[in-house]
């Protein structure tokens, strides 16, 4: 009976390290496609910035070449803005148009500071044990 017991007891570790050993391999896969996961968003982030950014720049200088003229009294400048909004005497379109532009970056840069604090603060959910969720409790 005592052999029987020891076999078992053996068997079980072995079992025990076996699953042990796939649990990390899992881990360590997982790791491995949030880390790709991050790496890719957070290019796609980047590039958006940078298109974010370029569209608030233009978007400035059309606005500021839009109060230069109108200061200047320009009427070239008013007859173009009608051209472009396709009705004559209105010129806000464009003037929206960088209003969108300035609210789109902002909300962009919100939502990747927002989403970069909370990868910050959460850590990394790889190094949850299995089974667990964030919350701590298990499914």
């Amino acid at each position: 009976m005592k052999q029987y017991e020891e076999a078992l007891k053996q068997a079980r570790a072995k079992v025990y390290a076996e699953q042990e050993a796939d649990r990390k391999k899992l881990l360590d896969e997982r790791a491995g496609f949030l880390k790709e996961a991050r790496a890719k968003a957070s290019g796609e982030v980047n590039v958006a910035k940078e298109s974010v950014a370029g569209e608030l720049a233009a978007a400035k200088k059309e606005i500021e070449a839009s109060v230069e003229a109108t200061g200047r009294g320009d009427r070239a400048a008013g007859v173009a803005g009608a051209a472009c909004t396709g009705q004559p005497g209105e010129r806000g379109t464009m003037s929206r148009r960088g209003w969108t532009r300035a609210l789109l970056a902002a909300v962009v840069l919100l939502s990747s500071s927002v989403l970069a604090r909370a990868a910050e603060e959460g850590g990394s959910p790889a190094e949850q044990p299995i089974g667990t969720s964030s919350s701590g409790f298990t499914s």
